[in-house]
């Protein structure tokens, strides 16, 4: 059962220095609302580990690079850094030294939260009073982690049995759990003053004239790449705005050949809602595979919450907002979503979509994540 005050020990998706340069995720803000939480007492914050020994020395070296000087432990495999007076960093290329981290915190049983499926030995080595599991996409099926698929469906049985509660962002991702009593589907939220205070048109987009159709989030196999070069080609008057990194995988040769497709690259969380605030529709122009039913779009949070309509491909994540999000599974349909989105907008209906999000709020979510786990015995 879980106790009133608890520390958490959480495996992360990500690592701390990448979110200092701006890059955000479900792992971030979950950090956040827990950090705030008055039921949380301390939270070590468990760097994320690469599936090989080359990726997590070469993670390991950038942590070592944007965590400074200061430690308040270190071996020469790994070092703890004190973030916040409530937040602790550990970095290293094995989660061993973990043990003597939390021996010199004297921090007993943790509560252990995991993001990362690559990983589950810690579970024998780590003594613990609970074990959250909160699945982010199912990875086993991600072209970025196709190396290790069989290693990831072995550690998704270890924490299917292992685990006390497991949420997912996803609806069809509790069939990964299928059997366990505790699995709970718990979307994405927003930080909705972020994105919907009124902020100035970035000097990089106020050239780029009207319309404009947005894309936000990395630009990878995902990406529907012959949808929307369908689309480009058959309106050359509509500019299409693609803020992301682009990956190899992606293919975007298409779409570079067109002067009214303009890749700004990454932007960071800060500065991203003026982007946002400032297009004309946010797109979603996902394939539809086994991955993609497995994920909950935090762009689709964003653009709502910037009060923008959005036109999708039929994706997980977009039943939650039938009133809000236009579905479209071809690129003709798509092409005539972004028609009606752009010629149907009004201050009316841009109120209804930021009223619509004022409740899906991270703090909302992780107040609910408590409540799932009060019920544990």
């Amino acid at each position: 059962m879980l106790q009133n005050s608890i520390d958490i020990v959480m495996f992360g998706m990500s690592a701390a220095f990448e979110w200092e340069q701006g890059f955000r995720n479900r792992n971030f803000f979950i950090l956040q609302a827990l950090l705030k939480h008055p039921r949380v007492s301390r939270i070590i914050l468990v760097d994320f580990v690469p599936p090989t020994l080359k990726r997590a020395l070469k993670e390991y070296y950038y942590a070592k690079l944007f965590q400074g000087a200061g430690a308040l432990l270190r071996g020469w495999n790994f070092r703890c850094t004190q973030a916040k007076q409530n937040l602790y960093v550990y970095s290293g290329i094995s989660h061993k030294p973990l043990v003597k981290v939390l021996t010199h915190l004297g921090i007993q049983r943790p509560v252990l939260w995991s993001y990362n499926p690559l990983v589950v030995d810690y579970l024998a080595d780590i003594p613990h009073s609970f074990f959250v599991f909160d699945a982010v996409d199912n990875w086993s099926v991600h072209s970025a982690y196709r190396k290790h698929a069989k290693e990831l469906v072995k550690n998704y049985d270890v924490i299917h049995n292992d685990a006390d509660v497991i949420f997912t962002v996803a609806p069809e991702l509790r069939n990964v759990f299928r059997g366990h009593t505790q699995v709970h589907w718990i979307p994405n939220g927003v930080d909705f003053a972020h994105f919907s205070t009124p902020r100035a048109v970035p000097q990089d987009l106020a050239s780029i004239p009207h319309p404009r159709l947005g894309y936000t989030g990395v630009i990878q196999d995902r990406f529907d790449v012959a949808l929307l070069s369908h689309v480009v080609a058959e309106r050359p008057d509509w500019h299409f705005v693609l803020i992301g990194d682009v990956w190899p995988d992606a293919h975007i040769e298409s779409l570079r050949k067109y002067p009214h497709v303009h890749f700004f690259g990454r932007k960071t969380y800060d500065i991203l809602p003026a982007y946002l605030q400032h297009i004309d529709v946010g797109i979603v122009p996902h394939k539809v595979n086994a991955f993609t039913q497995t994920m909950n779009p935090l762009k689709i949070y964003e653009y709502l919450a910037c009060g923008k309509p959005v036109v999708s491909t039929p994706v997980a994540g977009t039943e939650m907002f039938a009133h809000y999000v236009s579905c479209a599974p071809t690129a003709q349909q798509f092409q005539h979503a972004l028609t009606e989105a752009l010629r149907d907008d009004s201050i009316e209906r841009v109120q209804q979509r930021q009223a619509f999000m004022r409740a899906h709020t991270w703090e909302n979510r992780v107040q609910r994540m408590f409540a799932i786990m009060d019920t544990v015995h």
